[in-house]
Parts: C-alpha cells; sequence; structure tokens
C-alpha cells in the first residue's frame, strides 16, 4: 500500500466493488445463458478482491494518517465506533429490506452506495500519501481543491457583481 496513492486506490476499488455488486444485481434480470451460472461467482470473487485491496484496508490507513497525535486515538474510535454502527444497522434492516426488494435490490442499492462513495471521495478527501502532519492540518484548514476553486469562483463572482453595482450607482 506504500507504493499506491490512496484516493485513487480506494476509488478504483470502490467502483470495482460497486460494478460487482451491480452485476449480481441485475444477473437475475439477464436472459438464459451458460455465463448466468458462473456470472455470480465471478463477481463475488471481484467484490472480494477489491474489498481486500482497497474497500477494506484504506480507511484505516487513511484513519491513522489523518488524525494529529494529540486526536488520533479519540478519531480512530469514533471512526470505528460509526463503522460499526452502520453494520449493525446493516443488519437489523438486511432481513426487512429482503422481503421488500429483494437480494437484488440490496446489491444494487450497494452499487450506488459504492458509486456515491468513490464521488464522496473525490471531492472531498485529500491525498495523504508522503504527506507531514502539517501539510495535511493545512490541506484540512484551507479545504479539498474542490471547495478552493468554488469559493474562490464565488468570490470573483461577487467582486464582479459588486463592481457592475457600483457602476451602476456611479452612473
Amino acid at each position: 500500500m506504500s507504493r499506491v496513492n490512496r484516493r485513487p486506490q480506494f476509488i478504483t476499488a470502490v467502483l470495482c466493488h460497486g460494478v460487482g455488486m451491480a452485476v449480481l444485481g441485475a444477473s437475475s434480470f439477464l436472459p438464459e445463458h451458460p455465463i448466468k451460472n458462473i456470472l455470480p461467482i465471478i463477481c463475488l470473487g471481484m467484490t472480494g478482491i477489491c474489498y481486500g485491496l482497497g474497500v477494506g484496508p484504506v480507511p484505516f490507513v487513511l484513519m491513522s494518517e489523518m488524525f494529529g497525535v494529540k486526536y488520533k486515538s479519540e478519531g480512530m474510535a469514533i471512526g470505528m465506533a460509526a463503522r460499526c454502527l452502520v453494520a449493525f444497522s446493516q443488519l437489523k434492516v438486511f432481513v426487512n429490506l429482503r422481503t421488500i426488494i429483494g437480494v437484488d435490490g440490496i446489491f444494487l442499492i450497494h452499487s450506488i452506495l459504492n458509486v456515491l462513495a468513490a464521488i464522496f471521495v473525490f471531492l472531498v478527501l485529500p491525498e495523504t500519501r508522503n504527506k507531514s502532519m502539517s501539510e495535511l492540518e493545512d490541506i484540512w484548514k484551507s479545504g479539498s481543491e474542490i471547495i478552493q476553486t468554488k469559493k474562490k469562483a464565488l468570490s470573483e463572482h461577487t467582486q464582479n457583481n459588486n463592481d457592475e453595482s457600483k457602476s451602476d450607482l456611479e452612473a
């Protein structure tokens, strides 16, 4: 994991995981074909590999790199507690959800959540590999690159509107 940047590794893994889940969810709608019998095994293998290469380990590495020494234990405890609560919620809701939308629907929901996770990581999470704690603190204080770009565009738009308002008042 030290050779690959965390964001691309997680995004790639979560998207591949989502594809596997989507194909599993859609497999019952596919027409009869000899490959239809093998497809669930291939998809389960793919999702297992993707989980092991990125979805499972990367969040733990990111948590250990994102929190400073002063807040590392509290931050990781909150992260692990949130993870356990989500897993507990999934287990409690599964039986009811299965009767309402079926297992195929559950796989499709998981694939959608994987895509949303990839979008969230792309938009919000900074790359932490080979960054010092002070560099990471500066990133968190200033916001992600996309947020900075939006702030800059908003301030330019506001400045242009103010300039137009002043010129209208002067005329």
